[in-house]
């Protein structure tokens, strides 16, 4: 589908702002249109969870309270489960989100298995 404002160009649906909203359900939409939700709010907190500047830039994210001790002292391996209810979730967000280069995922998911034992593969 092409984007009203780049009539050559080609965008895929998850790029294309036109079809942004279509998965959203009606109730949220009524609360957007009237002002209830900001939109822009809940986009730059999204690109702050994944580790993001509002130029989608990385800049990283800081767990949220892990001491060197807590995590010298993990024994056994966390399940990806374990990961994603843990303060270590936004690694995970920031690997699959975060950036398109190949170094700062490979970092990242070594950062992932220190800090938790994981092995993130893809």
């Amino acid at each position: 589908m092409k984007a009203n404002n780049t009539p050559n160009t080609e965008l895929r649906d998850e790029q294309n702002p036109e079809m942004m909203f279509n998965m959203t359900h009606v109730d949220l939409l009524v609360k957007i249109a009237n002002g209830e939700i900001d939109p822009i709010a809940l986009a730059k907190k999204q690109l702050q969870q994944r580790g993001l500047d509002t130029k989608g830039n990385w800049v990283g994210n800081k767990p949220k309270s892990t001491t060197l001790s807590q995590r010298k002292t993990r024994k056994k391996a966390m399940t990806f489960i374990e990961v994603l209810q843990s303060e270590y979730y936004y690694l995970v967000e920031a690997i699959e989100h975060g950036s398109s280069d190949p170094q700062i995922i490979k970092d990242l998911k070594q950062e992932l298995y220190e800090k938790t034992g994981y092995r993130r593969e893809e």
